[in-house]
C-alpha cells in the first residue's frame, strides 16, 4: 500500500485488511466505523431494535455500554431478521417473485447490517456489506437485467463512499501526524467534545480556524476539518483532539 493507492482506494475491506495488517485497526475505531455505514440506511430501519444495536455499539466502543448489552441486543435484532428470512422463504415457496416490494431493500439484509455493527470485534459478521447491499436496492423497480446493473453500479457507489468513512475514521495510516498537546485550547476541546457528542460536525471548518490560531500548521489536520468530508463520530481529527485512540 502507498499513499496513493491508499487516497485513491475505493474498496474498503482492502483498506480494513492493511490496516490490520498494520496493527491499526482497533475494536473502537473499527465498530465506529461500522456504525457510521450502517447509519446510512438509518430510514430503513423500522425496527427500533435495529437502531438501539448501532446507539448501544457506539456506547460500547466509548464505555457506555457491557458486554452483555451489547450481546442482548445482538441477539435479539438477529432473532429479528432471522423472522424475515422465513417470511421470504415462505412468499417464495407461494410462487411470490417479489417477497419485498419493488424498490425496497430486503429488510432481512438491513437488520443483518444494525446486527453486525454490535457484532464481536472482527468475527466475521459484515455491516459494510450488508449496509451496501441493503442501500443498492433502494429505489430500483427495474426487474431482469436492467434492475441488477442499476443494483450493480448503486453497490459501487455505496462502497466507495464506505472507503471515503474509512479515510475519516482512521485517517492516512501512511502519513504520521505530530499533534501537540499544546494545541488543545479551550476552544479547540469544547468544539471537538460537542461534535462528537451529537454527532454533528458542521463546526469542522470553525475547528480548523481554532486550530489554526493555536499554532496548528498540519496541512493534513486543517485541510481535513475543511474538506467536504463526510464527518462521522470516529473521525480521526476529533479523536486526536480529545485523545480517544
Amino acid at each position: 500500500m502507498t499513499e496513493d493507492l491508499w487516497r485513491a482506494c475505493f474498496v474498503p475491506e482492502q483498506m480494513l485488511d492493511y490496516l490490520d495488517s498494520i496493527d491499526a485497526l482497533t475494536d473502537r475505531k473499527q465498530r465506529l466505523l461500522d456504525c457510521a455505514c450502517v447509519r446510512r440506511l438509518w430510514h430503513l430501519l423500522t425496527d427500533e431494535d435495529g437502531r438501539r444495536a448501532i446507539e448501544t455499539a457506539e456506547d460500547y466502543a466509548d464505555d457506555l455500554a457491557d458486554i452483555v448489552e451489547l450481546r442482548e441486543i445482538q441477539g435479539i435484532v438477529l432473532a429479528a431478521a432471522d423472522v424475515q428470512v422465513s417470511h421470504y422463504v415462505l412468499a417464495l415457496n407461494m410462487g411470490d417473485p417479489r417477497p419485498f416490494p419493488p424498490g425496497t431493500p430486503n429488510s432481512a439484509c438491513v437488520l443483518r447490517a444494525a446486527a453486525g455493527a454490535a457484532w464481536e470485534y472482527r468475527s466475521g459478521a459484515n455491516p459494510l456489506r450488508d449496509a451496501a447491499t441493503a442501500l443498492s436496492a433502494e429505489g430500483v423497480t427495474e426487474d431482469g437485467p436492467t434492475g441488477r446493473e442499476r443494483m450493480k453500479a448503486r453497490l459501487v457507489e455505496e462502497q466507495k463512499h464506505q472507503a471515503m468513512l474509512v479515510r475519516e475514521v482512521f485517517g492516512n495510516p501512511l502519513h504520521s501526524v505530530v499533534f501537540s498537546p499544546d494545541l488543545c485550547t479551550n476552544t479547540v476541546l469544547t468544539l471537538a467534545q460537542q461534535m462528537y457528542e451529537g454527532r454533528e460536525f458542521s463546526a469542522m471548518p470553525i475547528l480548523a480556524d481554532a486550530l489554526q490560531d493555536a499554532g496548528c500548521d498540519d496541512t493534513d489536520v486543517l485541510d481535513h476539518c475543511r474538506g467536504s468530508g463526510p464527518h462521522v463520530r470516529g473521525c480521526w481529527v476529533v479523536d486526536l483532539i480529545l485523545g480517544k485512540e
